[in-house]
């Protein structure tokens, strides 16, 4: 007979984890009506406790004080086996005021339900922290544990976790390991799959913008799902692998859908193999430089009847520039995706795993495909350290996975036997397959790994390629249409009405981040109202857990800020739990601190996403209202001659208004060919370069404003014009532009540049000392996030040193020079003998010109001479004439040689 204890554990459990609670209710029917539900027996002994009858085998369990040790202070806890009733209530009561997540493993069924039978397990945490249980390894129940743990916290705040171990029971045997890693694993996989920081995501947000014009006007993936139901598909990735079977692709175009991966696109075209889809899932402008830029031009003909795939998070060349029928897409299980592009935009989002290749696969499965191969899908390192096939933009030019050291490779199973070495992106990409693969099952479908090398992915059926054709492709008939053609037939609905739906939503959706920036100023008087002088700390809780409650309705309101914000949101979050029993000045201060840090924070979200919102519904009404005769709007590639004409009227700061936006137009235009391959003058792409930067697009607009150098090379310029460039230039490369830092040193080279030509320019001596100032803050900054790191400890110092010698400070600069090169001598030493050699000459002109007598000039000899043993070690070379003034008996002497 269950207790009231139990029903009430499990009422709470349906809210949270109500498959967990399906599980252990079925688990509980079946013990009661074999009447099989255990008691337990318990043996005292001086040290602590043998627990039996709950177990496979008996545990012991200490007495408290026995060798415990210090509590948790981390954000996420996981408790490793419950124990006892009393174990279990005492290790939670003692958890430290940091927690902000508890996950209790806990493989022992019996164990875990004589728990919840006994103690409300609820009420023993306040309600700010999070509580879940891990019974087994299954991913929907672990993703499940996650979303009522981790996930309200920010997938980040599990990179702060610490175990609590039950010794004994853990030492007892049992699943604990399989669980908890099990567990560990899907965080690290969710944190891949969000983008590596708030940056990544914000990113994410504008090139969704900036694409809004394919995804709403353009062909939809769902006119397409099924349409090769029951075909069969080949994913082809860039493995070194390939080179063994890809050929017999050949001959089967037209009964096998090929659906390829952007790396692998130029080596299928070389070899006259043309696939059916390609896809790319990546933000960044490498991937379009890499994958995409040279391909098109050369391959453009054979591209218009390949269909495109593309994530929306895609730089907007990629669609712009695409020959062929294109879809734009999102990634689901992402909230961003979900709202902007399904949502809002009204398109497609599908599962797209961390890797072009999960796309591709998951592609597959939509369109209705039964069996799919994978080849050149290795994720392992080939024969010499091969990480791509040839004939790919990896090829030669090393990519990331290349240049991981040999010592930090990781020992895999092979496909073919033995073991392989990865990394731990691929092991991230290999995992992320094997728990795609049930759910593939389930829908009928199997996934044969074709490789013929490479890792093993678990869950695969390993075949030669040529016996997957044998089987699954030669006895086929013929397609009766291609995705490509299916794509161009789909039904076409009516612009008005589309961009009428899309613009209400983007309305909608402007609306409710204009009430989260209404909850933040609410925010800000409830922080007002706890920070008030005169209030003992009680009160100030009290205050506080108020303005607790308006950050968790915030989070409610609008799961997009909510997810926008989660990296930044998880270190203040745990900052304001660590100070929120405000009992002194200090602990006041730094919540205080904390909430600022958390309203800012949140407030150039938002406003970054309303801002990029407006731009979206911008342009789709400039698409449908501009005068199409005379409007470059469109979704279909430019010609580079046509879209040059487009542009200059565009850039033309005398031109009368048309009523449209010009930046959209600009945008969709420059999206569509490639100004920066194109044979365009340089004042055009100089303008171009300068509309980005007014966008907040400073890496794109770098890539334009030093291609229009490039064509100023060898040509006459006007001095006052090539410095103008050059500032131009520093200060796009000096501005931060989300997921790129600032480049200050190749900005102060061409700010170096520009003082060639206007020597007299103070705007350029104002650039270069804000230049400096910004590296000090920027690297003030990066070393409260890596406060160990030798090289940005060394960058902020350097940063110092030249604001000092920019300031005429020479003799400050000096001596603090000095003192950088003796303390990085051990970790940075070729930094620090250039460093050592700059004050050697410094000095030596200082002397000629001051004198030996000048106070300064002695005090800093005498601190050379303190640690000459420096020099030697640096291998510092020191001029002839100076050394006689640091090195006592120094004599320089010309000796005769006997010449042969």
């Amino acid at each position: 007979m269950a207790s009231s204890v139990w029903q009430k554990n499990i009422e709470e459990l349906k809210k949270r984890q109500p498959r967990l609670a399906d599980f252990l209710e079925e688990k509980r029917a079946s013990l009661d009506k074999e009447n099989a539900f255990l008691g337990c027996e318990v043996k005292e002994t001086p040290s602590g406790f043998w627990v039996k009858g709950l177990t496979e085998r008996p545990f012991f369990e200490r007495k408290e004080g026995q060798g415990q040790k210090a509590s948790p202070k981390s954000a996420c806890v996981f408790v490793m086996g419950c124990g006892t009733p009393s174990y279990f209530v005492k290790t939670l009561k003692a958890l430290g005021k940091s927690v902000m997540a508890v996950i209790v493993v806990e493989p022992n069924i019996n164990l875990l339900l004589r728990l919840l039978d006994e103690v409300f397990v609820y009420k023993l945490l306040p309600p700010f922290i999070r509580l879940g249980f891990a019974v087994n390894d299954d991913d929907e129940l672990v993703q499940e544990l996650l979303g009522v743990t981790v996930g309200p916290l920010g997938t980040f705040a599990a990179g702060d976790l610490e175990c609590v171990v039950h010794e004994g029971e853990c030492e007892a045997g049992g699943a604990f390991n399989a669980v908890f890693l099990k567990t560990k694993e899907r965080i690290l996989l969710n944190l891949q799959l969000i983008g590596n920081s708030v940056e990544d995501t914000l990113l994410g947000l504008r090139q969704m913008a900036l694409v809004s014009p394919w995804v709403v006007f353009g062909p939809k993936l769902r006119h397409l799902a099924g349409a090769f139901k029951d075909r069969s598909a080949v994913v082809v990735s860039a493995g070194p692998s390939l080179d063994k079977n890809f050929e017999l692709l050949k001959g089967r175009e037209d009964k096998l859908l090929i659906i390829a991966t952007d790396t692998v696109l130029r080596k299928l075209l070389k070899n006259g193999i043309k696939p059916h889809i390609v896809c790319a899932l990546e933000r960044g402008l490498v991937v379009f430089d890499k994958h995409f830029r040279d391909v098109v031009k050369d391959y453009k003909e054979e591209l218009k009847d390949v269909l495109l795939v593309v994530q929306s998070v895609c730089v907007p060349q990629i669609v712009g520039t695409w020959p062929g029928p294109k879809v734009v897409i999102g990634k689901a299980g992402l909230p961003l995706d979900s709202w902007v592009v399904a949502q809002l935009l009204g398109g497609d989002v599908i599962s797209s795993g961390a890797s072009v290749a999960h796309m591709c696969t998951t592609l597959a499965a939509t369109l209705g495909a039964s069996s799919i191969a994978l080849i050149g899908q290795d994720l392992a390192y080939g024969p010499e350290g091969l990480t791509h096939s040839k004939d790919t933009a990896w090829e030669k030019e090393k990519s990331g996975d290349a240049r991981v050291s040999e010592e930090n490779r990781i020992e895999v199973p092979g496909a073919l036997g033995g073991t392989v070495y990865t990394n731990r992106i691929w092991l991230m990409f290999i995992r992320l397959f094997e728990q795609m693969i049930p759910s593939l099952k389930e829908s009928g479908i199997n996934l044969y790994d074709c490789t013929e090398g490479g890792a093993l992915i678990r869950g695969t059926t390993i075949t030669p390629f040529d016996e997957f054709l044998s089987e699954f492709v030669d006895p086929l008939a013929p397609f009766e249409v291609t995705p490509s053609r299916a794509a161009t037939l789909a039904a076409e609905e009516d612009t008005v009405s589309l961009a009428e739906r899309a613009l209400q939503k983007i309305d909608e959706g402007i609306g409710g981040f204009e009430l989260s920036l209404s909850l933040l100023d609410r925010l800000e008087k409830e922080k007002a109202r706890v920070t008030s002088p005169g209030l003992s700390p009680l009160q100030r809780q009290r205050l506080a857990y108020e303005a607790s409650s308006v950050i968790d309705a915030l989070h409610a309101q609008n799961r997009v800020l909510e997810f926008l914000g989660q990296t930044y949101a998880y270190a203040t979050l745990l900052e304001i739990i660590r100070t929120r029993t405000l009992e002194n000045v200090e602990t006041m201060r730094r919540w205080e601190k904390a909430h600022d840090e958390l309203i800012a924070a949140h407030r150039v979200a938002a406003n970054f996403a309303i801002r990029w919102l407006l731009y979206a519904k911008e342009a789709l009404a400039s698409f449908v209202n501009a005068p199409h005769a005379a409007s470059p709007f469109g979704l279909k590639p430019l010609a580079e001659k046509e879209a040059l004409k487009y542009l200059e009227n565009l850039l033309d700061e005398n031109k009368t208004s048309s009523g449209v936006s010009d930046k959209p137009l600009i945008d969709n235009v420059i999206a569509r060919c490639d100004p920066i391959s194109a044979d365009w003058p340089y004042k055009v792409l100089w303008k171009l370069a300068l509309h980005l930067e007014s966008e907040g697009r400073s890496e794109e607009g770098c890539a334009f404003i030093f291609k229009a150098l490039k064509l100023l090379e060898d040509s006459e310029v006007e001095a006052v014009e090539a410095a103008t460039i050059l500032k131009d230039w520093a200060r796009l490369l000096a501005s931060p532009d989300l997921c790129r830092l600032p480049q200050i040193e190749t900005a102060k080279v061409a700010l170096s540049n520009a003082l060639r030509y206007a020597p007299e320019d103070e705007e350029i001596q104002s650039m270069w000392k804000s230049l400096t100032e910004q590296e000090y803050v920027t690297f003030s900054d990066l070393l409260q996030v890596d406060p160990e790191n030798a090289a940005i400890k060394w960058m902020k110092r350097r940063a110092e040193v030249e604001s000092l010698a920019s300031c005429g400070k020479v003799f400050e600069a000096l001596n603090k020079a000095w003192e950088m090169a003796e303390d990085f001598s051990q970790d940075l030493p070729e930094e620090s003998r250039a460093m050592a050699s700059w004050c050697l000459s410094t000095i030596e002109k200082l002397i000629s010109v001051l004198g030996e007598k000048d106070e300064r000039i002695g005090a800093f000899l005498e601190k050379l001479k303190q640690n000459l043993d420096m020099l030697k070690k640096l291998n510092v070379a020191v001029p002839a004439g100076f050394a006689k003034e640091i090195f006592s008996g120094f004599e320089l002497k010309f000796e005769a040689s006997k010449a042969e």
